[in-house]
């Protein structure tokens, strides 16, 4: 499952939703990606065994943390007043991310959540992984689709991804439609304001998204580091280009 979104968020979104003081969405969702960051690596000195439990706090961790600083300082304040407002899934009440802040320990402890969230997945989904190991029924041949033959895990792996990414969706789609992020001192303003967003600013945001576009494009059919590697470097390539574009869009909203 070399992409990440949705389907890894869905197992820790209703963490947020039952208990929206005990963690930080943010880092819950990014420690949910941050093993599978480090495939690029794989072919460098620098690489490292990220589903492993020294990895996790090794790599995951400071990845994660770093990750969820840009999203809450850098990205939540602005870019959510670039993308398209309105229901159903109300894109611009993500701002107020930027404007939220956790304990530290509120902080680390989601970020941990969420990776060992993903590793628990993948100890189904991958060949490597501690319950296929464990349980004979994962390695066994499920489905054959045009004379190949499919395990279990491989099953569980491509079916889970779709499903896990629906339920994602719609857990997405329930908090866009309940106005779910905005407190009620919010919910009485408009969050959306258009006349902040001047087409000087949508043309730098539409370049910076167009090059991150273009780099992605070009891992994804070039492959130069490999399937996996390739897919999340696109993955990444596409979010620094939507990041830099909503940077050079727009100031930073004040707090």
């Amino acid at each position: 499952m070399p992409f990440t979104f949705l389907a890894h968020q869905a197992p820790v979104i209703p963490l947020k939703l039952r208990w929206p003081s005990r963690f930080d969405g943010v880092a819950l969702a990014v420690g949910t990606m941050a093993p599978d960051f480090a495939y690029p690596l794989d072919r460098t000195p620098l690489a490292v065994e990220a589903h492993a439990l020294p990895g996790l706090f090794t790599f995951g961790l400071p990845v994660t943390l770093a990750v969820a600083f840009v999203v809450r300082r850098v990205a939540a304040p602005r870019l959510p007043r670039l993308l398209p407002p309105g229901p159903p899934l109300h894109l611009e009440d993500y701002e107020i991310l930027g404007r939220h802040r956790h304990r530290w320990w509120v902080v680390a402890g989601s970020s941990v959540t969420g990776l060992l969230s993903h590793v628990f997945v993948d100890a189904f989904t991958h060949r490597r992984g501690i319950f296929v190991r464990l349980i004979p029924a994962l390695r066994r041949v499920w489905l054959e689709v045009d004379g190949r033959k499919v395990p279990g895990f491989e099953v569980l792996q491509y079916g889970g991804h779709v499903w896990l990414s629906v339920a994602a969706a719609g857990m997405l789609l329930w908090i866009g439609r309940r106005r779910w992020l905005l407190d009620e001192t919010a919910r009485r303003r408009t969050a959306w304001q258009p006349s902040e967003v001047g087409a000087a600013a949508r043309v730098r945001f539409a370049v910076g998204s167009a090059f991150g576009a273009a780099v992605a494009a070009v891992l994804v059919v070039r492959a130069p580091l490999g399937f996996s590697a390739s897919i999340v470097a696109a993955a990444a390539a596409m979010a620094a280009g939507l990041l830099a574009g909503a940077v050079a869009a727009l100031p930073r909203r004040p707090a």
